[in-house]
């Protein structure tokens, strides 16, 4: 059936943008962990590096802030194309209401229940979808 295999590779452009989402969170550590290394190391000898160490806190406190707003600004907007290519199966399986494999259900709870399911958006999109499949199920095939 069609719809059977082009699901995995919905599901695998959805993986791929989570992947990226997590591949940023890891370099975002590694930045920070440099710098607070940085800061240990300035602040050693204390009393010559003291208003040293006080302008590098600073410096590290403020450059910390900044990376993490741009990071949380790039994970939303990965949030957001990950539940808009949600969105689109969802709404391609409908529009193809007859052909509904009851296996999406456990796909979209298994990668509801894996990053997204907090969403409130993509919750009432599943809740949907298991509403309108449950509707279909009992009705015959033809």
């Amino acid at each position: 059936m069609k719809f059977y295999d082009n699901r995995r590779e919905d599901y695998k452009e959805i993986i791929e943008v989570y992947r990226k989402r997590y591949m940023l969170g890891l370099k975002i550590v590694s930045i920070v962990n440099i710098l607070m290394l940085l800061m240990i190391l300035y602040s050693l000898n204390f009393i010559v590096f003291l208003i040293y160490s006080i302008l590098i806190s600073m410096i590290v406190v403020i450059v910390i802030s900044i990376i993490w707003g741009i990071a949380q600004y790039k994970i939303e907007n990965m949030d957001l194309l990950a539940v808009e290519k949600i969105d689109n199966i969802i709404n391609e399986r409908l529009r193809e209401k007859e052909k509904i494999n009851f296996d999406i259900i456990a796909d979209i709870s298994e990668i509801s229940k894996s990053f997204i399911y907090d969403n409130k958006y993509l919750r009432g999109r599943i809740e949907d979808i298991i509403y309108l499949t449950e509707e279909v199920k009992y009705k015959p095939l033809e």
